[in-house]
């Protein structure tokens, strides 16, 4: 409360699915993501989880909780690579027909690292997505900034 009056503010809560870092183990989704999904649920926070679309084939179910559980799913990706000209809309093409195949809506991406293509914009028009989240300042040295 200021000066008598409640000020409402807005709090966003992203969380990126991807595999461990530097392998292809998945350990800290299967450990971690039923532990941080019944938190949210007892504080009654929502969450937008951009996962890698790679990750329907060995996590659907988990992938479908978080729907469930009233989260909204954007994408990561596919496989996660750094785009480049050559394969950044083939992978935001690719990522958002598997999530709905899988039945699950997707509208937003968030490119692997923050690295996105000169023609992100284009790419993401053309991909049909309704927004993008790639877009994020640093602390110096993370993610090359």
């Amino acid at each position: 409360m200021i000066g008598g009056e409640y000020i409402m503010t807005l709090r966003i809560l992203t969380i990126d699915l991807e595999g461990d870092l530097d392998t292809n183990n998945t350990i800290s989704l299967i450990k971690v993501v039923p532990k941080l999904l019944d938190l949210l649920d007892q504080k009654k926070i929502s969450a937008t989880f951009f996962v890698v679309s790679n990750l329907l084939e060995s996590h659907l179910e988990l992938i479908q909780e978080i729907q469930v559980r009233g989260h909204e799913i954007g994408s990561h990706s596919n496989t996660h690579s750094f785009l480049n000209s050559q394969n950044s809309l083939i992978e935001m093409q690719i990522s958002k027909k598997k999530f709905e195949d899988a039945g699950i809506k997707v509208t937003g991406f968030r490119a692997p690292s923050y690295i996105t293509a000169n023609s992100h914009f284009e790419d993401l028009k053309n991909a049909r997505y309704k927004y993008d989240s790639s877009l994020a300042v640093f602390w110096p040295g993370r993610y090359r900034n």
